[in-house]
């Protein structure tokens, strides 16, 4: 599955994401408030907002599926980018997610 979020420009995400402080073990606080307005501004959050959808099959109207490709793709850009901004030392102990 190819994630397209057409209204992101690599300019805007780097712009926006460099803000976020790396979360070092004792900046928590602001660290998930700089995380939760970043998504936002980048309309990454849905994977935030909802719950996982029912993952699509066949039977699956176009909306139920659409519905699902967006947050997929919500959740696996949120997570890459929630990761980069933790120090490696506690990124180590995160298991690995899809």
């Amino acid at each position: 599955m190819i994630c397209v979020i057409s209204a992101i420009s690599l300019t805007a995400l780097l712009r926006v994401t460099s803000n976020i402080l790396i979360l070092n073990g004792s900046n928590y606080p602001n660290w998930h408030e700089q995380v939760l307005i970043s998504l936002g501004c980048l309309d990454l959050e849905l994977c935030l907002r909802i719950d996982e959808p029912a993952q699509s099959t066949l039977e699956s109207s176009q909306a139920e599926k659409a519905l699902y490709e967006s947050w997929e793709c919500s959740n696996r850009l949120s997570l890459m980018i929630i990761k980069s901004k933790i120090a490696k030392h506690i990124r180590k102990s995160i298991p690995k997610s899809t």
